[in-house]
């Protein structure tokens, strides 16, 4: 399934993004020292718990919860 989602600044100013759907905030990344630190705000999203060294890769893993949790409400 196709999600449409977009990444936008955080108004926080500590350089993180927010993934939204339509106006919603599904999933979080912000930088911790030299690695990012993901959160996924969806119900019993399976989130993966190890260390993102890029910003690519923290979005990667985000993008990856949050396509495994709409595929899994689908179903």
């Amino acid at each position: 399934m196709q999600i449409e989602t977009n990444w936008e600044n955080a108004p926080i100013g500590d350089g993180g993004e927010y993934l939204k759907r339509n106006a919603i905030v599904l999933a979080r990344i912000w930088p911790v020292g030299q690695t990012w630190q993901i959160a996924v705000n969806l119900p019993d999203a399976k989130v993966p718990k190890h260390i993102h060294s890029s910003k690519q890769q923290a979005k990667n893993a985000c993008a990856e919860a949050v396509k495994k949790w709409f595929d899994r409400i689908d179903a």
